[in-house]
């Protein structure tokens, strides 16, 4: 996924896609909040948290400075 915002390109890539799973969930959005995740799930058995990819795309440069390499 690219974002281009005039002399700014952030990107999202992921190493490895785990596992694909179709699962009706219960999304829970509360205290305290986390930014860059827009809430929490249990997907089989495991707590997950959900990204809020728009927030991490706008907020990198930010995000991340000072960094080596995002988290």
């Amino acid at each position: 996924m690219l974002r281009d915002a005039g002399l700014t390109r952030t990107g999202l890539a992921v190493d490895r896609i785990v596992d694909i799973v179709e699962e009706v969930v219960a999304i829970e959005v509360g205290a305290p909040p986390v930014a860059g995740v827009c809430g929490r799930a249990v997907i089989e058995r495991e707590i997950t948290e959900l990204l809020d990819v728009p927030w991490l795309l706008r907020n990198a440069p930010t995000a991340w400075a000072g960094q080596e390499s995002p988290p």
